[in-house]
């Protein structure tokens, strides 16, 4: 799914680029379907990579550990991710409250 939102990324980005230089402007939702086909193809990527668990790792230390406190350390690093991606979530709900709350908006090019 990552390799199809790249495609769709590629084509909608042509298409732009091919568009202004015959019409001089852009083809309005064009920007907003390649931003969003980029977080897609990212953030499915990181998915099939976590599920094939084909990520780069080291384990100089954890080759080296018996199996209980390898599994305890396993788990506290769980516990400080959980934690940290819980502090980050809260963090951008506090953001998007404000500006909310300030009627803050992002341009592009669909009115």
């Amino acid at each position: 799914m990552a390799t199809v939102a790249t495609v769709v990324m590629m084509l909608s980005i042509s298409t732009d680029v091919f568009y202004r230089v015959f019409y001089r402007k852009s083809l309005a939702g064009l920007l907003e379907i390649s931003e969003t086909a980029l977080v897609a193809a990212v953030f499915l990527g990181m998915a099939y990579t976590a599920f094939t668990n084909s990520h780069v790792s080291v384990d100089l230390l954890t080759s080296r550990l018996k199996p209980l406190p390898n599994r305890i350390l396993a788990i506290v690093a769980w516990a400080l991710v959980t934690v940290f991606v819980a502090w980050m979530t809260y963090a951008t709900y506090l953001r998007a409250m404000h500006s909310t709350s300030e009627g803050e908006v992002r341009m592009g090019l669909i009115a």
